[in-house]
């Protein structure tokens, strides 16, 4: 039996996928772990890249449902994993050699829920002056920039708060998964975006707030690929924009559907996002942040607008779970 089930969501992405494959294959054990691709609807030869890899791991399985959705693929995965020890990668990251001994050799203590490391970025062309300033360190040492799923803690390894461990390097107790109710909707296509939800943040919620305890490894670490299109200020304003979608999907979970106790947690944070430094040019990183502020605004009320006008969205919202979605069964790729 497998020690670990490597769980990779995918879509329409097959040359970054075959990188993030060929990667597990340097990476100590991992030929011999439980590797699981998920293909989320590609009309790209993501099946045929699978296909070329699978002589060369001992068990690696691919499954193909083009129900819309990140939690689609995530939640085949957790279904069909062999292990307890979910290491759930996005298809655009590559893992360091040391990723999958490090994340057992965490997981060894029965009282760690969660482990994650550093998602270091590989940069597809020299960053922009202001990306340089967000990914600078802070006075404890770490970096992170958030919309663009980079973090750095350092090396030590230590205990974190689950919401930082990220989605494209998350490593969850599949019993975990299982008693939170498995992850919330994220990733939707842009015709469906009202139906976005909070994805993994949902989880460390969970894990946080059930007092289990989250560790951080500086071995258990990949690189994520940062394309030059998401390197502009429409791609985070765009970023805030789904952030705020995801954050009134919370809040209205948390009130029960309250669209006005929903807006009060609006104007609480828009207090927050216009204090401290102001603008002093257009290139100032924190102008930039202020055009951020108010992309994010406007997805939260774009968000609150949907439920208001649809019983769909509001019924979507206030599901009890999503895993219903990923348990007919899935088409298997011959």
């Amino acid at each position: 039996m497998a020690d670990l089930s490597v769980i990779i969501p995918t879509a329409n992405r097959s040359g970054l996928l075959a990188k993030t494959l060929q990667s597990l294959l340097q990476c100590s054990g991992c030929l011999g772990y439980d590797v699981i691709v998920v293909d989320n609807g590609s009309t790209d030869d993501t099946a045929a890249v699978v296909e070329s890899f699978r002589n060369r791991f001992s068990q690696l399985r691919y499954f193909y449902d083009a129900t819309p959705g990140l939690h689609v693929g995530r939640h085949i995965g957790m279904r069909e994993a062999r292990t307890d020890i979910l290491c759930f990668l996005d298809d655009d990251v590559v893992v360091m050699p040391t990723w999958s001994t490090a994340v057992l050799l965490a997981f060894e203590s029965p009282d760690v829920a969660m482990v994650g490391g550093k998602n270091l970025p590989e940069f597809e062309c020299d960053p922009p002056q202001w990306l340089v300033e967000f990914w600078q360190e802070n006075r404890r040492g770490e970096r992170k920039f958030g919309p663009l799923s980079i973090i750095d803690l350092g090396n030590l390894v230590k205990e974190i708060n689950p919401k930082l461990i990220w989605g494209c390097n998350f490593s969850i107790r599949k019993s975990v998964l299982e008693s939170a109710g498995g992850f919330h909707p994220d990733s939707m296509p842009e015709e469906l975006i009202h139906f976005r939800g909070d994805g993994e943040t949902y989880v460390s919620e969970y894990v946080s707030g059930a007092g289990l305890k989250a560790v951080y490894h500086p071995m258990a670490s990949v690189y994520h690929y940062v394309p030059k299109s998401r390197m502009t200020h429409a791609y985070l304003q765009r970023r805030y924009f789904n952030q705020g979608i995801s954050d009134s999907f919370t809040h209205l979970r948390e009130s029960n559907g309250d669209l006005s106790a929903a807006s009060k947690n609006l104007d609480q944070r828009v207090k927050q996002f216009w204090q401290g430094r102001r603008p002093t040019a257009s290139v100032d990183p924190y102008y930039l942040q202020q055009k951020m502020n108010a992309a994010y605004i406007s997805g939260y009320m774009f968000h609150l607008s949907a439920v208001k006008d649809s019983a769909e969205v509001r019924e979507w919202v206030l599901r009890e779970n999503y895993v219903g979605d990923a348990l007919r069964q899935p088409c298997a790729a011959v």
